[in-house]
């Protein structure tokens, strides 16, 4: 009967640690096309509408998960900004394309967001 609450706790921490490693892997994959990106140029541009959306996508569900509760927990500022740092490397390698993806966007609403994500506009 004891060891019922043992193994919950111990399944517990598994995920948790599960979740971080599946966390840090997309951190390093996102910091991983980042450098593929720069590198293509042009070349990248089939690939560009979807990277840059689901860029996008990631920013919004981590600020969104903040909630704007006060007791919520605060925005992961370092995954927002490899993202950031995916987008600066889309508009670096696609240069004047990258207009097509970022006119129809809510990127500058994203961005523009609570004075308190000061550093993570800073880096945009």
């Amino acid at each position: 009967m004891h060891c019922l609450p043992a193994l919950t706790a111990a399944s517990l921490m598994g995920r948790n640690l599960l979740i971080r490693i599946l966390l840090a892997l997309r951190q390093a994959l996102l910091e991983c096309l980042s450098s593929v990106a720069q590198a293509m140029g042009d070349g990248f541009m089939d690939y560009a509408e979807p990277v840059f959306g689901r860029c996008l996508s990631l920013i919004e569900q981590n600020i969104a998960a903040a909630g704007g509760d006060d007791l919520a927990e605060a925005p992961d500022k370092e995954f927002i900004v490899v993202a950031l740092d995916l987008l600066s490397s889309l508009a670096e390698g696609l240069e004047g394309a990258i207009e097509s993806l970022v006119a129809p966007s809510n990127m500058f609403q994203l961005l523009c967001v609570e004075p308190t994500c000061h550093a993570t506009t800073a880096a945009a």
